[in-house]
């Protein structure tokens, strides 16, 4: 007859702190995963400091405490950074087509011709990274707000390409700095203030 497999137990309070902390900090739970190998119940229920039975999280295993111990915190992807105007003019400096860059990023043309027109967002930061890298450029190249001068080739550019409408119509007042979205401008340390004629 086979003995019942015992489990060296230790104090969860550390493991339960960190990933509460973690989450509060925002760090998504997918990123927590990517890091520990833990499941995504898990850490849930670390994360909130209790299992699904709503049974609190008292003992657990050395090997889970040194998983979700180890997790670094890790700025979480937020796909409303990603500006469409930017990506495409990255893509169009690089002389590079869709195509072309789907084949080299494995990312289909479909979504990076979503991404441009802004049908959707780069939600999975992943394929974004890959995309990125089959340019040469990093996250930085394609968020951010744009600045006037990027605002002026942007218009010219589309303009070009008989996108005549497009303008970027979010300007901050003060420092010159344009804004896509209502909602990015209402979060500038100046967003009503006004130059005195």
């Amino acid at each position: 007859m086979a003995k019942p497999v015992t489990y060296h137990l230790v104090d969860a309070a550390p493991a339960v702190a960190h990933a509460k902390a973690l989450a509060a900090k925002g760090m998504a739970v997918r990123d927590m995963m990517r890091q520990c190998g833990l499941s995504d119940r898990m850490i849930r229920g670390f994360a909130a400091g209790s299992y699904a039975n709503h049974r609190p999280i008292v003992k657990c295993t050395p090997k889970t405490l040194a998983a979700i111990m180890s997790i670094e915190f890790v700025k979480s992807w937020d796909p409303a950074d990603f500006v469409k105007e930017k990506f495409r003019a990255l893509r169009d400096s690089k002389g590079i087509s869709r195509y072309s860059l789907a084949q080299a990023s494995g990312v289909c043309s479909e979504t990076i011709q979503y991404w441009e027109t802004g049908r959707s967002l780069p939600t999975r930061l992943g394929n974004l990274e890959k995309v990125l890298a089959a340019l040469g450029a990093g996250l930085e190249d394609v968020t951010g707000p744009v600045t006037v001068e990027q605002a002026d080739d942007y218009q010219v550019m589309f303009a070009a390409k008989g996108d005549a409408d497009y303008a970027p119509d979010y300007p901050c007042h003060v420092c010159g700095i344009i804004f896509r979205s209502r909602r990015l401008l209402a979060t500038h340390p100046h967003p009503a203030k006004k130059v005195a004629a």
